[in-house]
């Protein structure tokens, strides 16, 4: 290095600082590109977990259509007791079944006063007919 003249190694200092400013700058986005990736990945995984619920709530044509009527029995003779109409329609929500209508518990009341396997025992209360409870005329 001694036969070089001070312009030279100024210039090598400068290419080196370059270089190493360069490496820096490198690292930089290395390290914002490790960062991305793992927003990435963590989006990536919400989008497909949503994607995976809406395709279970897209197909109803998957699923076997059940009355109204026997689904609401079967809650009743799950619960063993008498339920109230809007907490029906709720039991219904709550097992991941969609009752039609505007008013989806008025629909679920209309199906079950219409159906033999129901009593009324009190205003809004239901009970399955089988259990033979006494009912409110």
């Amino acid at each position: 290095m001694s036969d070089l003249t001070k312009a030279e190694v100024s210039d090598i200092k400068i290419l080196r600082d370059w270089c190493s400013r360069l490496e820096a700058e490198i690292q930089q986005h290395t390290s914002q590109i490790n960062e991305a990736q793992q927003h990435f990945a963590m989006a990536k995984s919400k989008l497909d977990r949503l994607n995976a619920f809406l395709d279970v709530i897209d197909e109803p044509q998957c699923v076997e259509k059940i009355p109204i009527a026997d689904t609401a029995a079967a809650i009743l003779d799950r619960l063993k007791m008498p339920a109230h109409y809007k907490d029906l329609a709720a039991m219904f929500r709550h097992d991941g079944i969609t009752l039609p209508g505007i008013n989806p518990a008025a629909n679920l009341l209309t199906n079950i006063t219409r159906d033999d396997r129901f009593v009324r025992i009190k205003r809004g209360i239901y009970a399955l007919a089988a259990w033979k409870l006494p009912k409110k005329d």
